[in-house]
This record gives C-alpha cells, structure tokens and sequence, in this order.
C-alpha cells in the first residue's frame, strides 16, 4: 500500500507539474465549478430517476455515490485506519470528488470518466487496505461495489467499443498506429512537415473565438509539437472572454509563434450560453492583422505571421 501510495503521488505530482498547476485548476476544477454550467450545460437526472435514464444517471451518480460510501467508511473505521491509507484514501477521494462537477455540469461519457476512473482506484484502495479477517461485510461490500462498477464501466462504453481498431492499436506498434487522423488533419500535418518543421511551436484555434463549440485538440498531437498556450482546450466562457484572449495574444507573442491552424468547427447549438456570441473579437482581430494564409483545405486554414 505504501509503494501503491507514493507512486500514485508522484505519478499525480509529475502530471500537474507538466500539465501546469494553474491550467489544471483553470479547466478541470474552477470552470466545472463555475461557469461551465451556463455554457456547457446537459440535463443531469434526478437521483430518484433511475428507472427512466439508466446511462445518464449512472453517469451522473455513480461516482458520488463512492465518495459517500468511502467517506462513511473513513468515518466509522477512523481509528482502525492507518494514517497513510487514510492519506490514499483522501487525496483519492478528493479528486473523484471535485471531477464530478464538470459531470454534472455536462453530462456525457468524457466529462464523466474521470470521476469514474478515480473512483475505481478509490475502492480497489480500500478493498486492499482492509484485512482478510475484520470487516468482512465491509470488504464483500466493497468488492462487490468495485466489481460492479467496473462492469457499469464497461456497459456506458459499449457502444464505444471498437474491437478492430482496439486490436490493431494493440499489436502496430508503429508510431501513431492509433491515432485515428481525418485526411484533413493529414494534409494540414504533412504541409506543415514538409515547409514549416522547424517552427518550434503551432497554435491551433478557431476561425472565429466570440462563440466556441469544440476546437480540434488533438492536431496538437498530430503536428507533435510543444502547445504555445495554456488553453488547449477551449470553451465558452473561457476563450470567449477579454482576459483570456489577451493572455493567449500575450503568450503567442512571448513564444514568437509564426505559424497558425484555423479549423473551422461545428458552430453550438445546445440550449446553453455556448450558442451566444461574447462579442469579443480581439483575438480574431489579431490575427488578422499580424497573419496571413499560406495554405488552406476545407476544414482547415494555415497562417504565417506577416513580416513587416
């Protein structure tokens, strides 16, 4: 328990401190908690609704429910645990806890994985911290929890499933066999490889930033090279304020970035904030007046920055 705890720490440590702390706190606590609601909002069930929304509210509740059965465990046994599992046993609760906000300020399967996947380390810890011969009815309890989530798991990622692709990732063992790449993202990669490898950073945005839906993450990936600014992933109510859009023109300065991806992406339509425009456009003005096209597909427009 103590190497599974140190290691769990480290590994946790060294994420936030590549990840950044700041970005961390930004998108998966502070957002969730406040202005994600307005802007990205999905109906979450009611705790009584479970016969009428089975997917959406083991989605919803699942992971809360842990937290509470963990907490009370913590509670009750609290002087037959050791400090150091009552230590795993709280900073893993504690991260399920706060990842539920953005599950329940947008409830679909990739804002509500995290909390559940923390959730399955939470109870396997406390499986393996309790003895074989006390606290039987505790352990089968939570044996049993542990098990069926993992199944819950594997029923909300069914339709998911691709067993082909699955196996093909597993034994191609080539670089980027299993990234799953548009012929719109090859072709914006290919070009950049072949006239602009040696830029060290590419920012990738949108062609417009007063109303955000999604913004195409994963050609950072693509193009493998280093993120120029905090916000890899852009929402509403972020990347669509003043401040933001300041420090991201801030930061695309600081990093000389001289070459840009425009993708041009689905415009919101959901009955939330996201499909209102903030009316700031500095950043789009930005660009347009420091970058030029150089090279465009359907989907995607690529700009250097304009030499005065």
């Amino acid at each position: 328990m103590t190497v599974f705890l140190i290691t769990s720490l480290i590994s946790l440590f060294l994420l936030l401190m590549i990840s950044g702390w700041h970005n961390f706190y930004e998108q998966a606590i502070k957002f969730p908690a406040t202005g994600m609601r307005d802007h990205r909002l999905l109906p979450v069930p009611g705790f009584l609704e479970f016969p009428h929304h089975l997917k959406k509210w083991l989605l919803a509740w699942t992971a809360p429910i842990l937290c509470v059965f963990t907490s009370s465990y913590l509670y009750i046994f609290r002087n037959k645990t050791t400090l150091i599992i009552k230590t795993a046993l709280l900073i893993l609760l504690c991260m399920s806890f706060f990842l539920t906000f953005q599950a329940h300020s947008r409830l679909d399967m990739t804002h509500a994985v995290p909390s559940m996947l923390f959730s399955i380390l939470l109870l396997a810890t406390l499986s393996s911290s309790i003895s074989e011969h006390e606290l039987k009815v505790i352990k089968l309890i939570d044996v049993t929890l542990l098990t069926s989530l993992i199944l819950i798991t594997l029923f909300l990622c069914l339709d998911r499933i691709k067993t082909k692709n699955s196996y093909n990732c597993a034994v191609n063992l080539t670089e980027n066999s299993c990234a799953r790449a548009h012929p719109l993202q090859e072709e914006v990669v290919d070009y950049i490889w072949d006239n602009h490898s040696n830029s060290n950073y590419i920012f990738v945005g949108n062609t417009y930033h007063d109303k955000i839906f999604i913004n195409d993450a994963s050609l950072y990936f693509l193009l493998k090279k280093p993120i120029p600014v905090m916000w890899n992933e852009m929402h509403p109510g972020i990347v669509t304020t003043s401040e933001v859009q300041k420090e991201i023109i801030d930061q695309l300065n600081k990093k000389e970035v001289n070459i840009i991806v425009l993708s041009q992406m689905p415009t919101p339509q959901e009955n939330n904030k996201s499909s209102m425009s903030s009316k700031i456009h500095i950043l789009d003005r930005f660009i347009a007046k420091n970058f030029h096209v150089i090279a465009k597909n359907t989907r995607y427009s690529i700009l250097k920055r304009t030499v005065d």
